[in-house]
């Protein structure tokens, strides 16, 4: 039997814009014991006990957790590559950034909690728990819903979802991905190790590039002073006279005379002042 609940203004069906004013609801659910309705809406024409609702709306929530769950296996089974010979997603890539690692909505809440890194912001460690929960791939998800994500923060459903593209979260999620990112590198250079052991041109060009640029940012750090060469041999004349037994103090006194001999030259002299 169809449901023949017609919507209305108030329906939220119909403020969210899924149905318009009018629509038959049509749901194939409907019962003649309900008055001709779906349970929902048997529920809103108030032509259903509260015993059988109550009943009916746990049915509907462990068939749509029963869905969800079955999803997320597939899912999972899609990333391990389990389904096909191509994986969806590079397994060894998630290990690489920590990102294949579950995450518990309440422990991550209970460290947030714990530490109160921003005290100052409004919800941040809701906001920065729910971020980290909403980051992870959603089959390494505990709770796997947000209705039970919202039960844990103290939130509401409505707020999660509108936390999902809030600025703060966004940022937070941005962020933190960008330094997993930087945890690539020891993956990326095993994987350009591992061309080079190959015997690939391409792996060993690359690596000389690496290495010629590393060598060329640390000379650059060697800022020598500009000491001429007179003065220079004037100095390893003077070390070698003195014949200090502590060689720290002879390098000691060598650097200050020259330092003093050459700058003395650059000052004005007392008559030219």
């Amino acid at each position: 039997m169809l449901c023949k609940h017609v919507y209305t203004a108030e329906d939220e069906p119909v403020k969210a814009g899924r149905r318009k004013v009018g629509e038959v609801c049509n749901s194939t659910h409907g019962s003649e014991r309900y008055g001709g309705y779906c349970a929902p809406h048997a529920k809103q024409h108030r032509t259903i006990p509260q015993e059988e609702w109550d009943e009916e709306n746990k049915k509907r929530s462990e068939a749509k957790r029963s869905k969800r769950l079955e999803h997320m296996e597939n899912v999972a089974a899609t990333i391990n590559g389990k389904d096909s010979e191509t994986p969806y997603v590079n397994k060894n890539v998630l290990d690489a950034m920590n990102l294949n690692e579950p995450c518990d909505l309440k422990t991550e809440y209970a460290i947030f909690c714990a530490t109160n890194p921003n005290p100052t912001f409004v919800k941040y460690n809701e906001k920065m728990a729910f971020a980290r929960w909403i980051r992870t791939p959603a089959h390494l998800r505990t709770p796997q819903t947000t209705e039970e994500a919202a039960d844990i923060l103290g939130i509401t459903s409505k707020t999660l979802n509108c936390w999902r593209t809030s600025p703060d979260v966004i940022r937070f999620i941005n962020e933190d991905t960008e330094n997993r990112f930087l945890g690539l590198y020891p993956f990326a250079m095993y994987k350009l190790g591992c061309r080079i052991d190959n015997g690939d041109v391409q792996g060993i060009k690359l690596y000389k590039e690496w290495y010629e640029e590393k060598m060329a940012r640390a000379n650059k750090k060697e800022v020598r002073l500009d000491i001429p060469e007179d003065l220079q041999k004037e100095a390893a004349e003077h070390a070698a006279e003195t014949g200090k037994i502590n060689r720290g103090q002879s390098l000691a006194s060598e650097k200050n005379m020259v330092v003093d001999s050459y700058f003395a030259g650059k000052l004005p002299s007392e008559d030219e002042q």
